[in-house]
């Protein structure tokens, strides 16, 4: 086994996952493979209850094209999995908050919405399938809860790709909101 700590600066699209194998910029949604999200709870057992996740959902939306509450309703129905016909595609990793970027298969749309830390975080696993026979890779995002606003969640990423897994750990850096970096610690050949 081997064990390499680093730390380093994020900047672009920070820590981003897809599905599929191209540059986030081609804008080729439709060729990536569904992401599954599942939630973690005790003892680490994936299941898929989100009801709990829908005050956490940030979304941008359009007032022509509905109200803050019906585009409300369109994403926890995405999250709640009543709307099949939106897919995961990819996934964001910052300090508190995931952003899920949707594609939908049949109208050729795509969007995001993002679930932002509370007073009782959350943990989810997202298992990202490879175009080839390969098992998928597992990323398990924890994000503690905050109790002021003042204060960042504590967030963390442990990836389970292949033989080798990496324990990622977000902060800001002081002073600043937008300016990341992570703590790594990687196992290779566990």
């Amino acid at each position: 086994m081997r064990l390499l700590e680093y730390r380093q600066d994020l900047f672009g699209r920070g820590y981003w996952v897809t599905s599929g194998n191209k540059h986030y910029e081609e804008g080729r949604e439709r060729e990536c493979p569904p992401i599954r999200m599942r939630r973690l709870i005790e003892w680490d057992a994936p299941c898929n209850c989100f009801n709990d996740l829908v005050e956490s959902l940030r979304f941008n939306y359009n007032l022509n094209e509905g109200t803050k509450e019906e585009h409300l309703e369109k994403y926890a129905s995405i999250l709640l999995g009543k709307s099949p016909e939106w897919i995961i595609t990819g996934f964001q990793v910052t300090v508190g908050e995931v952003y899920v970027d949707l594609y939908n298969t049949k109208t050729d749309n795509t969007s995001f919405f993002s679930l932002e830390a509370d007073e009782y975080g959350f943990d989810l696993r997202f298992e990202v399938p490879y175009a080839d026979d390969r098992p998928c890779a597992i990323y398990d995002v924890r994000i503690e809860g905050v109790k002021t606003e003042k204060a960042d969640a504590r967030t963390t990423v442990t990836e389970n790709i292949n033989n080798v897994r990496r324990e990622i750990e977000f902060f800001r850096k002081p002073g600043t909101r937008n300016e990341i970096y992570i703590e790594v610690t990687e196992y290779a050949d566990i």
